[in-house]
């Protein structure tokens, strides 16, 4: 679950965020063909190693190296 509230929670918003900029910027909405542009974004910002990290602590799981 620190998965959901810790990544996939900010994962989700920056998503909305990529999304609604594409559609304010060229009033195209998400598609196949622009679909990992939009996710690309949005996971770049969010996926670092140090907030994975926090979420496995919060569940009290210690990944290995």
């Amino acid at each position: 679950q620190g998965l959901d509230v810790v990544v996939f929670g900010p994962l989700k918003t920056e998503y909305g965020k990529s999304r609604d900029n594409l559609l304010r910027e060229t009033g195209e909405a998400i598609s196949k063909e622009n679909f990992l542009k939009v996710y690309g974004e949005a996971h770049l910002k969010v996926l670092k190693p140090e907030l994975i990290q926090t979420a496995f602590c919060k569940t009290g799981i210690v990944p290995f190296n």
